[in-house]
């Protein structure tokens, strides 16, 4: 890894390059802010006149424009815990044809406490465009180090599921404006349990591994109000000077409130995902992947409120639920001194399944399920040490099964211009 490129990743990371001493000596304050404005542009025509949505932020987008009892305008009812038909996209997570500055504009404040003899506390406040900016406990646990290489963690941290998970949200830390959404699409960021991670060196590589346990919950996910309990997962990494190697899996037990899959018919399932970073001098390409699914093959995630009408005899009207999720995108791009031209590729299914309400089991059919693919052309300019410019096009396409188009239509089909400042403190 070049030690620019290097110095970028530690900087947005670990947002502590411009740290300043407060309250105590032991306490230090770090921040990172986003600004970004974009406009949906080439938006296929979906069914009763809605237009495609570009969902720059999919943790919090709600239903999507074009499911079953949404309306084209209107924001998310958070009241509404089964995202029942009174509700809608959250607009504000999401970019339409009217210049926007909320779906990826963001800010955060971190406070991590040194307490001696291995102890510290870390809180990061974070608030998001698509939440109105209102700041939330991001992140909140304690660290203590047993040896220089042996650390355990507990509270709410961030799930390690992406590259770049634990620097998600600062848009300093990488060469996008916002991670690729084909991939970077899971509804739960962040999770409250405990944490186990060993380091170590074998010649001129390191590498560490981290064990986690604990529940998950996002009450405006995509796919309603969301959690996951028993959830354990694990994550190897593994690095050099130009690559880095790393994999993720977690399990646990799914289910949606208000849905068929409520509490009381959690569904087991699993998310796994590998990663290869390789930086050649100026040169650097990322490849990634990820899948998802139920261990169970009658398994699925409800999408469709309970209160919604259910006729027995009508297939249309029966619930319909995911059964299967993968992705992935190659990325690359070029350190021309101040300057980063980049280029991705990125795709994902999502398999839906049709639910016999007579025993509850899904009905495969291979034309029902919800797919795109993306290219994004990006340039990133830093200007300012701390502060870089980027201006970024994505041209998104709508590859889904002829069985869901022809009921919803092409609701991935919409390209999105956007540019904005990053920022760290």
């Amino acid at each position: 890894m070049s030690p620019k490129l290097l110095q970028k990743t530690l900087l947005g990371a670990a947002i502590s390059s411009a740290s300043l001493s407060a309250i105590a000596a032991e306490t230090t304050f770090n921040g990172f802010a986003s600004v970004v404005g974009g406009i949906a542009l080439n938006q296929e025509t979906l069914p009763f006149g809605c237009k495609a949505m570009f969902a720059a932020d999919p943790g919090y987008i709600g239903l999507a424009v074009g499911e079953p009892g949404t309306t084209c305008e209107g924001d998310l009812d958070p009241t509404n815990q089964a995202g029942a038909s009174t509700t809608s996209v959250n607009r504000k997570a999401a970019y339409s044809d009217q210049l926007s500055f909320t779906p990826d504009s963001n800010y955060g404040l971190q406070i991590k406490s040194d307490l001696n003899n291995g102890l510290s506390f870390t809180a990061q406040l974070t608030g998001r465009g698509s939440k109105d900016f209102q700041a939330e406990l991001e992140s909140a646990y304690l660290t203590y180090d047993f040896t220089p290489n042996t650390t355990l963690q507990a509270g709410r941290q961030r799930l390690p599921l992406y590259y770049y998970s634990d620097f998600f949200d600062v848009g300093y830390a990488y060469h996008w404006i916002r991670p690729p959404i084909d991939v970077y699409a899971n509804t739960q960021n962040t999770f409250e349990g405990v944490s186990l991670t060993q380091r170590a060196s074998f010649g001129s590589w390191s590498a560490q591994g981290r064990i986690y346990t604990g529940s998950a919950y996002n009450p405006l996910s995509r796919f309603g109000d969301s959690s996951t309990d028993s959830l354990t997962g694990g994550l190897l990494e593994a690095s050099n000077d130009y690559l880095r190697l790393r994999a993720s899996y977690v399990q646990g037990d799914f289910y949606v409130r208000g849905t068929l899959t409520d509490k009381s018919n959690e569904q087991p399932g699993y998310f796994g995902s590998l990663s290869a970073h390789l930086t050649l001098g100026n040169f650097f390409a990322l490849v990634e992947g990820t899948a998802g699914g139920f261990h169970d093959d009658d398994a699925y995630f409800s999408t469709t409120p309970v209160t919604d009408v259910i006729n027995p005899v009508d297939p249309r009207t029966w619930d319909r639920g995911m059964t299967a999720l993968d992705s992935a995108m190659i990325s690359a791009g070029w350190i021309f001194g101040d300057f980063t031209p980049h280029i991705t590729y990125s795709q994902n299914t999502l398999e839906l399944a049709i639910i016999n309400p007579l025993n509850g089991k899904p009905i495969d059919n291979d034309e029902l399920y919800v797919a795109a693919s993306t290219w994004t052309y990006g340039l990133r300019w830093d200007f300012h040490p701390s502060a870089d410019f980027k201006v970024e096009y994505s041209a998104r396409t709508d590859d889904s099964g002829s069985l869901f188009v022809a009921s919803e239509g092409k609701t991935q089909g919409v390209d999105v211009l956007s540019m904005g400042f990053d920022v760290i403190f």
